[in-house]
């Protein structure tokens, strides 16, 4: 078993086809934040509310009658998740070279986020370099399942303000031109009559 990452949540360890997602104590977590925050009650403050929709997320996502690939074949036992381990969109990035491959990589994302609303579930931080990745047959999935929302207001607020514009993802991690497209593609389809013709609350 390796350690192959971390974030706020969980450490994530390598096995075969397979990571472990193991999630971390409160403790650990307030560690960690408190280098993002200028006080340890803030850190504290969303911390807690990280495990609240933590939670919240594999609750919901149990529930759903969703096709399993979306969130990586996810399976939880007494806390710790798994999923399928897949190739992350940054790793898929840097592996390309022509442009027209980089921009189905947009399109795919776009795609996810359809679907997604089709059940009921909403992406609202369009990190997608580092949220979501490939599988084995070439589909985009949500690797961060602690992210999404299941409140179709969150879904509509955040394309009424394009949150995209302002994320890592766009702004850090693709090249200008391809960021371009990502944008143009996103104001296109990311729009609030396409989530209201699609979303389903209860599916």
């Amino acid at each position: 078993m390796v350690l192959i990452g971390e974030g706020l949540q969980y450490k994530v360890y390598a096995e075969g086809d397979w990571v472990r997602k193991e999630p971390k104590s409160r403790e650990e977590m307030i560690e960690m934040a408190t280098n993002w925050y200028d006080s340890r009650a803030k850190a504290e403050e969303n911390v807690d509310m990280a495990i609240e929709r933590r939670s919240r997320s594999l609750e919901r996502i149990q529930e759903k009658d969703l096709p399993s690939f979306i969130f990586g074949n996810i399976r939880i036992d007494d806390g710790t998740v798994y999923q399928d381990r897949l190739v992350p969109v940054h790793n898929k990035l840097e592996s390309l070279s022509d442009l027209e491959e980089k921009k189905q990589i947009i399109d795919d994302y776009v795609d996810l986020l359809e679907t997604l609303w089709s059940y009921g579930i909403g992406d609202t931080i369009y990190n997608f370099t580092l949220n979501n990745g490939y599988d084995d047959e070439g589909r985009m999935v949500q690797l961060d399942f602690g992210e999404v929302v299941f409140d179709k207001k969150k879904v509509l607020e955040a394309i009424e303000e394009k949150r995209w514009e302002n994320k890592r993802s766009l702004n850090e991690d693709i090249s200008r031109s391809l960021r371009k497209y990502a944008v143009d593609s996103m104001e296109e389809k990311l729009t609030k009559e396409k989530v209201e013709k699609l979303w389903r609350e209860n599916c």
